[in-house]
């Protein structure tokens, strides 16, 4: 099987780092909000490959609970979870899972997971504040908002303002693409040219009070995203079939490119 090579490298240490009573950034490529590694303990705890598949058994869980959530039949669930970014989230023990488990939270919850990774949850973090304005101005965001807001401000006072760290991610991905040889970018984003596609899908999603359409924005208005936050666009398809089918589609490309281009 594969090596986890996410779970290895990033996000087990991150965890047993916070188990041990240190920050999870004294792994120098953890870059998620901290409050990602608690759920995470008990699987870096565990001997490894048992821990490798109880977290691969729920990442799968909660990658089907959610689109079954988001409408999914069986078929579209079916390549849903074969999908590249899902494989590839599955296979190296990534956690795009659970920011998305997010999308089908109530806001004041969901708020806390899909900021877990912004470039997976930023369009709906908008999209809610936006909607809580509308329905009730400063005090309805407020509300909304004051659960994340009273945990990142007790994380920064635990770890510094550690989302200055995704500027590093981004020097990171540079660097691997330099290191490598990839024929297909490591970073994926279509920044700057995707924010004019993230902004459109962000105003027709508030004009028309459609949720789906900020969740797929997400991606497009980051200046980092890895194949695996693109889950994030066909979960917004999901009850679309011959759109999903399409972007399903859309998601090979970069994988059939490195295996043709090699």
């Amino acid at each position: 099987m594969i090596p986890p090579l996410d779970w290895i490298g990033t996000y087990a240490p991150a965890a047993l780092a916070v188990w041990r009573g240190e920050s999870p950034f004294s792994n120098p490529i953890y870059f998620a909000a901290p409050w990602a590694t608690l759920p995470l303990i008990p699987f870096a705890l565990m001997p490894p490959a048992l821990g490798r598949w109880c977290l691969l058994i729920t990442a799968l869980c909660s990658f089907t609970f959610v689109a079954y959530r988001l409408g999914a039949k069986p078929l579209t669930m079916m390549l849903f979870l074969l999908s590249s970014p899902v494989l590839g989230d599955l296979l190296n023990g990534n956690i795009e899972w659970m920011p998305m488990l997010g999308f089908i939270l109530p806001p004041q919850i969901g708020l806390i997971f899909v900021l877990i990774k912004p470039q997976v949850g930023i369009g709906i973090a908008i999209y809610w504040f936006v909607e809580a304005w509308q329905v009730g101005g400063i005090r309805q965001v407020a509300k909304i908002f004051s659960p994340v807001t009273v945990l990142s401000l007790i994380s920064f006072a635990l770890y510094g303002f550690w989302p200055l760290r995704f500027l590093e991610t981004l020097a990171m991905a540079k660097r691997i693409q330099s290191q490598t040889d990839f024929v297909v970018d490591y970073n994926l984003s279509l920044w700057p040219f995707g924010v004019v596609l993230g902004l459109a899908l962000m105003i027709s999603a508030i004009k028309t009070k459609n949720s789906r359409q900020s969740i797929m924005a997400g991606p497009f208005l980051s200046p980092y995203a890895l194949m695996t936050t693109y889950a994030t666009s066909l979960l917004a398809w999901i009850n679309r079939p011959l759109i999903f089918f399409i972007a399903w589609l859309i998601t090979w490309l970069p994988v059939l490119f490195r295996i043709l281009l090699k």
